[in-house]
């Protein structure tokens, strides 16, 4: 950012040279990544106005001023670590961190620290609602971890204790809270643990664990006698929790959430967790974590009887068959839905589904892959419920216009599946499945290892039923004709490998369709 000593003495080259800075500076100036200047004495040299923003400060206030300065807080922070490294190393790094500002806000930031000639140079980048957006997705999902794993414990526990403390276990081993506590209390009682999980012996004493529960009790007995959920957040920085900070500290926690454990209307016991996040415990996390108290307290209630024990192992093992059929079962309805409005490929995509199977065995593929070629098969047409019903049905030839409008049906399948989590690439194998090896395929026109193998199996399947079956436009031509056209776009439509396998399957007579579902 200095001119040249060299071209002091040629007036064009200096304003040249100085236009050219101004120029560089403007640019600097007008960036939405924050850049500072920073001298090796630590003053800042140039500080621009997104980095001002960034930092809450106007432009004005970095002026002559070190970086303690201006920001006494980033002592000892991974930033000040970054850049004096930096500083004295002359190497770049690279980081993200998080900063507390003066006022208690977080701000999360993607920081690249550059040697410069003047000291360091510094651009940074406020990720602040990315990391906000992981921080609540990781949070809900060790949300989801305890739900999951409260189930796991509702059906292995012999009995109360057992159930108790393994929830509190898993609380603090599977989800990573720093402790976990269930008390009981009958109407105008005092709350009393009765299970508990998280203070080793290296951390406190008998006498330290009595008090951290002590501490536990005062949410919990609120959570108890009001039915409702109770939070404690930032307890080392909030003055009105000023009597929790020892405990706090000492234990590693800055959040408490106390749940109540009910049946009906009332409320027998609640579920206390602690947490080191210092604004732990809000919204989508509180609500999966209520919903794990729920199922808890229900659990209580079940094993406190032989027959409702009984009852709730049933409701697990139903709740258990239901997980795991109930995405294939879903995926029938939707085969259903769209095989309702076209009656001429009834039973099309099931069939395509079984000799897609077929070649990814064939082709010794892993179990879970067919799998998910079998689910995408069996939808893979999804896509035509966007389609008038009359163009399906034609008994005609389309039109060029008709032809457009059907072939929209890979995109419209893979739209409306897209934001769908299946553990695997569902929609994409779907929008893929009219792409060709030599790009003449759709939409997109993929090329040759661009396309899923997935889809390139479900291509060829596709293209041998539907031309060995009847169409509106055509009676059925027949495996032999189907073979016969899959054998001649071998290497060039479709993939060798793929072909082979099919081929092979039809001429030793390990694969036919099925006549009676045509």
């Amino acid at each position: 950012m200095r001119a040249s000593s060299s071209r002091a003495g040629n007036p064009q080259k200096r304003g040249a040279s100085t236009g050219a800075a101004d120029r560089f500076r403007s640019a600097l100036d007008n960036m939405i990544e924050g850049c500072m200047l920073i001298a090796f004495d630590w003053t800042y040299l140039y500080v621009n106005e997104a980095a001002a923003r960034f930092s809450h400060q106007l432009r004005g206030a970095f002026a002559g001023r070190t970086m303690l300065q201006v920001h006494p807080g980033l002592r000892g922070s991974r930033i000040y670590d970054a850049c004096r490294k930096v500083m004295k190393e002359r190497v770049p790094r690279h980081l993200e961190s998080k900063f507390i500002y003066p006022d208690g806000q977080i701000g999360w930031y993607q920081i690249s620290v550059e040697p410069a000639l003047e000291g360091i140079f510094v651009l940074f980048m406020d990720i602040t609602q990315r990391k906000q957006a992981e921080i609540a997705l990781a949070r809900s999902n060790r949300a989801l971890r305890s739900l999951s794993a409260c189930d796991e414990q509702l059906v292995q526990a012999a009995n109360e204790p057992a159930l108790l403390k393994g929830v509190c276990r898993v609380l603090v081993k599977k989800s990573g809270f720093r402790m976990a506590w269930v008390d009981f209390a009958g109407a105008g009682e005092t709350a009393r643990q009765v299970a508990g999980f998280g203070l080793k012996a290296g951390h406190a004493g008998p006498a330290g664990r009595r008090a951290a529960a002590a501490l536990s009790r005062r949410p919990a007995q609120a959570a108890i006698a009001t039915g409702k959920v109770q939070a404690l957040q930032h307890i080392l920085t909030n003055p009105a929790l000023s009597s929790w900070r020892r405990a706090a500290r000492r234990h590693g926690f800055q959040s408490i959430v106390s749940l109540p454990l009910r049946t009906s209307a009332l409320a027998f016991g609640a579920l206390t967790i602690h947490a080191a996040d210092p604004d732990a415990f809000n919204g989508e996390e509180v609500r999966l974590l209520s919903e794990m108290a729920d199922k808890l307290a229900f659990g209580i209630d079940s094993l406190r009887t032989r027959a409702e024990r009984d009852l709730m192992a049933e409701a697990q093992h139903h709740h258990a068959q239901l997980l795991r059929h109930g995405l294939e079962e879903s995926i029938k309805i939707i085969a259903g839905t769209v095989e309702m409005r076209d009656p001429y490929t009834a039973g099309h995509q099931q069939r395509v589904g079984e000799l897609a199977v077929a070649i990814a065995r064939e082709m010794g593929l892993p179990e879970d892959t067919i799998e998910g070629i079998r689910l995408a098969a069996v939808i893979h047409d999804l896509g035509k419920i966007t389609l008038p019903a009359e163009i399906l049905s034609k008994p005609g030839r389309l039109s060029p216009i008709e032809m457009q409008l059907v072939q929209t049906h890979a995109q419209s399948g893979r739209d409306l599946l897209k934001d769908v989590r299946f553990p695997w690439p569902i929609a994409d194998i779907i929008w893929q499945h009219h792409e060709m090896l030599d790009g003449s395929g759709y939409p997109r026109g993929l090329k040759g290892a661009q396309v899923l193998l997935e889809s390139r199996i479900l291509s060829v399947a596709d293209v041998v039923e539907a031309v060995s079956s009847h169409r509106p436009y055509r009676a059925a031509l027949g495996v032999d004709a189907a073979l016969r056209k899959i054998r001649q776009g071998k290497n060039t439509l479709y993939d060798s490998a793929v072909v082979n396998a099919c081929l092979r399957l039809f001429r030793t007579g390990q694969f036919a369709f099925d006549s009676s579902n045509r």
